[in-house]
């Protein structure tokens, strides 16, 4: 018999907060390279790249950001590498004036932004979004009510396009 006190469970950690952390620092370190290498390609296919970052590495990230609780501290290197290699590469500009353009890849598609949001601030908003969307089906898992499909959808409905207002 082997026993844990932590392992990887759909996409997410459970276990000890220490073997979190590490798997954390891991993951975060794993995206920190995948996000320079993405840098030095976007300088010559920058469309590619940026759907890559948006709809591969960000999905990714956020994903666990719904899913872990506080893992937005360890992404300080993901949120370094966006700004001082990929967006000066994606926008060819030199490293100095990357701040400005920060805020603005920020901004949601429909603001003339990129819609790349920062991994070390976003975590709260993904985990907070994740909640409320399971919120009818945590209520029943804890007994609270008894689960309805229908009461569940209605949930989901009326967070969703909450969600989708902040992105």
């Amino acid at each position: 018999m082997k026993v844990g006190t932590g392992t990887r469970y759909l996409g997410g950690f459970i276990g000890s907060p220490t073997l979190r952390f590490d798997w954390l620092r891991e993951k975060a370190s794993f995206w920190k390279k995948a996000v320079k290498t993405i840098a030095r390609a976007s300088k010559k296919i920058p469309q590619p790249a940026y759907v890559a970052m948006k709809f591969s590495l960000q999905i990714e990230w956020q994903y666990v950001h719904r899913t872990v609780s506080d893992a937005g501290m360890f992404f300080d290197g993901v949120e370094e590498a966006l700004v001082s290699e990929f967006l000066p590469s994606l926008f060819g500009v030199d490293k100095d004036v990357t701040c400005k353009y920060r805020k603005i890849a920020e901004l949601p598609v429909r603001h003339g932004g990129l819609s790349l949001s920062n991994p070390t601030t976003n975590f709260k908003e993904c985990s907070r979004s994740n909640t409320l969307y399971c919120s009818h089906l945590l209520s029943a898992l804890r007994g609270r009510v008894q689960y309805s499909p229908v009461e569940n959808l209605e949930c989901q409905s009326e967070v969703i396009p909450e969600y989708w207002s902040r992105i």
